[in-house]
């Protein structure tokens, strides 16, 4: 995207999204079967291929963090399933919030931005 004689790189650094399962995953499952842990209330699951965080929410959904790509995100959410003996079908995902880094080819004046 060119701004006036200038171009903007932006890259994707982190892309949230939450997968629905039509049956909740069971917290206990996933610390027993795939070596999930503890903490307030969720479970968290470290993932190396595809490398991702996942987190299991008090309501059995996947919340997959450190992919920017909802294609990488769902393939995390898909081998934790199946790990537990579960497939992916009816899967659902909601985006989350994206974290993006910007490139400018010259400076910007933050004081000339309007509040």
């Amino acid at each position: 995207m060119n701004v006036a004689t200038g171009s903007i790189d932006v890259r994707v650094e982190n892309q949230l999204v939450r997968f629905i399962c039509p049956v909740p995953l069971d917290h206990e499952k996933v610390v027993s079967e795939v070596g999930g842990q503890r903490n307030s209330g969720v479970v968290i699951k470290a993932m190396e291929r595809p490398r991702a965080t996942l987190v299991i929410d008090e309501e059995g959904r996947i919340v997959v963090h450190g992919t920017h790509r909802v294609e990488a995100a769902r393939a995390a959410a898909k081998e934790l399933l199946l790990r537990m003996g579960m497939d992916d079908s009816g899967l659902v995902a909601e985006m989350g919030p994206v974290v993006v880094s910007f490139q400018f080819e010259r400076d910007v004046n933050l004081e000339a931005i309007p509040a």
